[in-house]
């Protein structure tokens, strides 16, 4: 039975070991990637550009200026090539900088516009850098290309979210784990009620607010379609069909602006509707809540209650486990108890009714990584229109507390 054992825990041991293995490499490559295309295509271009704000603008010779096209699966992208020739304390220096753009893109007629501007310029102009006076640029001014870099962001926080589960997350659980059996601070009195969530007498908060929903999927929607609107306009529609089309990346953009239409057409008026709602306050007129006590709950209707067909109030158990399998953390959640208090389709502005906490169970707890929480939800049906619901967390003070 010891080998078995040993040889189990040995088996387990490895297969951390390999897991966490595996997760450095996955989540360092996504964290590696975004970070070079943020660096790359916005952080570093968005610098020089800051820095080039300084620079001394100089007098420069055009030697050739034409468009770089390159063919690939995708389609035609292009790039100005625009070379220079500048002068600094008596030496002659070359340059080939446009502006701080990286890379090839779409829109081949900004782009041959800029071109055929700077073969007809009577007296060009370039920007030299004071210490490093090889280093010129002819446009210093920022570019909407460089946006781009934030498509290297979601890459970065799903590595940087994945290293941190995978190892500082990991290590403060273990570190958590072996002190636990330390002796705990004490805390005064009433302190204990204060710090845990939820209310075991008196009037009962909402977990969340319909207006507070309201503007979380508002602002969420419009920053996602601001930044990816942005983007297709930059990389398809800029310079019109004319230059080239490249469907790569408009079907890739079309996706998230698909995400993006739903957010906006569908979620947000959703949510809109729900503010015009009835609104449902509860009240615990006895209490505290404790394991096998019985208390007093009242609840009334702000609102027209004759829009809702039916009105459920349910005690709501639940239990929280959370765990880590291989690299990934996951929480559990289980209802241990679901007890209706209220149901009636012939809906009053207010009433009562009998809030019982069963004997045997247990009062609510919160540790690292499991939970015990008490929920009293309210469900109003209203045909055709977005249902009331409310989530009002209780506290369950353990048997025998003041």
């Amino acid at each position: 039975m010891a080998s078995t054992s040993s040889s189990e825990t040995g088996k387990t041991r490895g297969q951390r070991f390999a897991g966490g293995c595996f997760g450095a490499i996955f989540f360092g490559i996504f964290f590696c990637v975004g970070l070079g295309v943020m660096i790359m295509m916005g952080l570093r271009p968005l610098i020089l550009t800051a820095q080039a704000q300084s620079w001394i603008e100089t007098p420069c010779t055009v030697t050739s200026s034409k468009l770089d096209a390159h063919s690939g699966s995708k389609g035609t992208s292009y790039r100005i090539d625009i070379r220079y020739t500048y002068g600094v304390d008596g030496q002659r220096f070359q340059g080939d900088r446009y502006n701080f753009s990286v890379g090839h893109s779409s829109g081949q007629d900004g782009k041959q516009a800029v071109v055929d501007e700077y073969r007809h310029e009577p007296n060009p102009v370039c920007y030299v850098n004071p210490d490093q006076h090889s280093e010129a640029v002819l446009n210093p001014d920022p570019d909407w290309y460089m946006l781009w870099g934030l498509f290297g962001l979601p890459f970065f926080l799903v590595g940087a979210g994945g290293l941190y589960g995978t190892f500082i997350y990991k290590s403060k659980a273990k570190l958590k784990g072996k002190g636990a059996k330390a002796k705990p601070r004490t805390k005064r009195a009433g302190q204990t009620e204060r710090k845990a969530t939820g209310v075991s007498r008196g009037d009962l908060e909402s977990a969340s607010s319909p207006f507070g929903k309201f503007v979380f999927f508002l602002v969420f929607a419009l920053f996602w379609n601001g930044v990816v609107g942005t983007m297709f306009y930059l990389a398809v529609l800029k310079d019109g069909f004319d230059g080239g089309f490249d469907w790569l990346p408009a079907i890739f953009l079309s996706i998230f602006l698909l995400i993006g239409a739903v957010l906006l057409l569908l979620v947000v008026p959703y949510q809109f509707l729900a503010l015009f709602n009835p609104t449902i306050t509860c009240r615990i007129e006895r209490g505290p809540l404790q394991p096998g006590c019985r208390a007093q709950l009242e609840w009334r209707i702000n609102g027209r209650a004759d829009r809702l067909t039916k009105l459920t109030i349910t005690l709501v158990g639940r239990e929280e486990a959370t765990y880590r399998q291989g690299t990934n953390t996951r929480t559990d959640k289980r209802d241990f108890l679901t007890a209706e208090l209220y149901q009636d389709s012939d809906v009053a502005c207010s009433g009562s009714c009998e809030l019982a906490i069963p004997a045997d169970t247990m009062p609510s707890f919160s540790a690292n990584n499991n939970k015990i929480a008490w929920v009293l939800t309210v469900h109003g049906d209203i045909p055709s229109w977005p249902d009331v619901k409310h989530e009002f967390p209780l506290l369950v003070l353990p048997e025998g507390a003041p």
